[in-house]
């Protein structure tokens, strides 16, 4: 009889890399994207108007916001004329309908080709009034009416824009909502030119106040043919339990129970995921959900995992 040695086994998993993520009453900021193109029409609304963001995932109130717009441009359609970013003016309005002017007149009669422009309470200075624009990170800026139009000298945005007053600070956006609708409405209003945000825009939103968990460690180690997802918690909160996802699809199929409802400390938890294949990389994303439905990201982790 002739004996078939079997041969020895290889370990799937070579390397791993880990990144802890701990976080305990603190704020976590998330970045929201659009990147639908936006047309800004001559002297009118842009299309579309607004353009929206949906936040969703926050814990808290919403205690930080910057905003950036990508791809600006703005011509007058004819060869070495320029055109006027003075014309352009934006207006950002959160869940609750409070507002800021990102920007009005600015640049003056200047031209503008694919810029990126982001807007802070912490940059260091203000958009230009009369020249050119550049990429980079402004305060909000909003100047007087634009010359040699016809407007009032106190900028409005049609509805559906919130009325005014509008706020003059991103911190003026503050308030107890951070999860929902974030819109910008775009106006061009004067004539003679028009452009477009090309690349759309982007909110990083920073959401604050305590979580339901609080964690010690979160990782996520190989083990044979499958990763092994493992958290602690320092203190649970009103938590209902746990999501795990990998990437940006959710690994249980039903929730992870909390260890209780009640504070506990030095909670321990695993999830097993049999489905991670070899010479490939994952993200992994601790999710938490409180008794009130609140869902929190609280935790991240990376695997790079190395072929057989």
């Amino acid at each position: 009889m002739i004996r078939r040695r079997r041969p020895p086994r290889r370990s799937v998993f070579v390397a791993a890399a880990i990144a802890a993520a701990v976080f305990a009453s603190v704020g976590w900021a998330v970045v929201f994207t659009n990147p639908a193109a936006i047309t800004i029409n001559d002297n009118a609304s842009a299309t579309p108007y607004p353009s929206n963001i949906t936040a969703s995932g926050l814990s808290g109130g919403l205690t930080a916001i910057t905003a950036t717009i990508s791809g600006l441009n703005h011509n007058s359609g004819t060869p070495g004329s320029g055109g006027s970013t003075d014309d352009v003016d934006i207006l950002l309005a959160g869940p609750n309908g409070k507002t800021v002017v990102l920007m009005s007149d600015a640049g003056g009669f200047n031209g503008a080709t694919n810029l990126t422009l982001t807007f802070s309470d912490s940059a260091a200075n203000s958009l230009p009034d009369s020249t050119a624009l550049a990429s980079g990170t402004f305060k909000p800026t909003n100047y007087g009416a634009t010359l040699g139009c016809t407007e009032p000298s106190t900028d409005t945005w049609p509805a559906p824009a919130p009325a005014g007053p509008y706020g003059s600070t991103m911190a003026s956006m503050a308030t107890t909502v951070s999860n929902g609708t974030y819109s910008l409405y775009v106006v061009d209003d004067c004539l003679g030119d028009f452009g477009s945000i090309a690349s759309g825009w982007s909110i990083n939103v920073t959401a604050g106040g305590p979580t339901a968990v609080a964690l010690r460690s979160f990782g996520a180690l190989p083990s044979r043919q499958a990763v092994v997802v493992h958290w602690r918690t320092a203190s649970e909160a009103s938590l209902l339990g746990f999501n795990v996802y990998r990437g940006g699809t959710r690994l249980n199929r039903a929730l992870i129970p909390a260890k209780a409802s009640a504070t506990v400390g030095d909670g321990a938890y695993r999830m097993v995921d049999r489905s991670a294949r070899p010479g490939r990389q994952y993200t992994y994303r601790l999710q938490a959900v409180a008794l009130t439905g609140q869902r929190t990201w609280v935790g991240s982790a990376f695997v790079r995992i190395a072929a057989g």
